[in-house]
């Protein structure tokens, strides 16, 4: 888990001043992050039961 937050905030660190100029874009960026950050998790899991 400290492997995928890591992942998480190194990943969000680029959007932070792109989010700052285009707060309409806040939720949408939020949505989509969330829906990446899931795809990214569920290949981690995958690897994990494999490697077993």
């Amino acid at each position: 888990y400290r492997l995928i937050y890591k992942i998480i905030l190194f990943k969000k660190r680029p959007f932070l001043p792109f989010i700052k100029e285009y707060n309409n874009n806040y939720f949408i960026l939020i949505k989509l992050g969330i829906l990446y950050y899931y795809k990214i998790f569920l290949k981690i899991a995958e690897l994990s039961i494999f490697n077993k």
